[in-house]
Order: structure tokens, then C-alpha cells, then sequence
């Protein structure tokens, strides 16, 4: 709980950063400047940490609120099923002297009902899972695409320099 506070505090306090326009690349007789390179490739740096950033954190918050559930789960099935023991053993008897069936408080919750919304947080954290997973995986494609392109861009000969010398006849 005190975790969680600290964290809303923190976003309270870090207002989000605007957009920062995208660098603009211009080009000299033979090519890209290389210092509006270099700006755009530290840019997408950036861009790429803050985005690492952010699949970490979801990845985080996957993690604690599974482990709650499953701290949850083993605490009611460990609270539903009282340890066994044989009949004819002295602590059986004595436990069955000690406290009167009336004297057992009775669970606040059902333990079925507890254990049916448990197993509904569960399958929707699976569906967090796999949309962090699919979001990580598109990110990733992105942008491989988008370094793919722009090595295309820049692979292709200016208008002014033609492909291949004229056909000698």
C-alpha cells in the first residue's frame, strides 16, 4: 500500500514531458548532415529508453499483482482445508474435546466464491500477459520497419545521379 502511494505520488509530481518535435533532416550535395543524423538516431534512443521504460513497468505491475493473487490463493486454499490428521491420534481427540463446533467462527466469504474471482483475476492477467507481449512484439516490428525503410531511403541514388551508365551501342 505504501508502495502504491509513493508511485502516485510520483506521478503527480512528473508532469509528462511534450512531444518534442522529430529532428528534421536535411540534406548537403552528398547526403544527410551527419550532426541532423546524429540528433535523430539520439532522438529515437531516447524514445526507444522511454518505451523500454514503460514495458518494464507494466511487466512490474504484472508481476506484484500475480504474486498477490498467488499469495491469495495459497493463503484460502491453506485457510479452507484445516491440516488433517488421523482419527484415532491424540491430537485429533483433543481437538475435538478443545473447541466445540459452535465456538468456530464461520469464514466471512465463501471460500468457492473466493476462489471463482480468483480464478477470474488470474485469466485476466493472462490477457494482460499476452497484450504486453503483443505490444512488445509490435513495438519491436515497428521499429525494425522503420529502420528497414530508412536504410532504403538511404541506399537510393539522388535524381540527378543516374542508375547506370547509358547503354553503349
Amino acid at each position: 500500500m505504501a508502495g502504491e502511494a509513493e508511485q502516485n505520488e510520483d506521478r503527480e509530481r512528473e508532469p509528462e514531458p511534450a512531444r518534442p518535435r522529430r529532428t528534421r533532416l536535411r540534406r548537403s550535395p552528398l547526403g544527410y548532415r551527419p550532426a541532423d543524423v546524429d540528433e535523430a538516431l539520439e532522438e529515437r534512443e531516447r524514445e526507444l529508453a522511454v518505451l523500454r521504460q514503460d514495458v518494464a513497468a507494466l511487466w512490474l505491475a504484472f508481476a506484484q499483482h500475480d504474486r498477490v493473487l498467488r499469495t491469495l490463493i495459497d493463503r484460502e486454499g491453506t485457510a479452507a482445508s484445516p491440516p488433517e490428521t488421523a482419527p484415532g491420534t491424540p491430537a485429533a481427540s483433543a481437538g475435538a474435546d478443545a473447541a466445540p463446533p459452535a465456538a468456530t467462527p464461520a469464514p466471512p466469504r465463501a471460500p468457492a466464491a473466493d476462489a471463482a474471482s480468483i480464478g477470474e483475476q488470474l485469466s485476466e492477467l493472462d490477457e494482460v500477459l499476452a497484450a504486453i507481449e503483443m505490444a512488445t512484439q509490435t513495438l519491436e516490428q515497428t521499429y525494425a520497419e522503420e529502420i528497414r525503410a530508412a536504410g532504403e531511403r538511404d541506399d537510393r541514388p539522388e535524381a540527378t545521379t543516374p542508375e547506370q551508365p547509358p547503354p553503349e551501342d
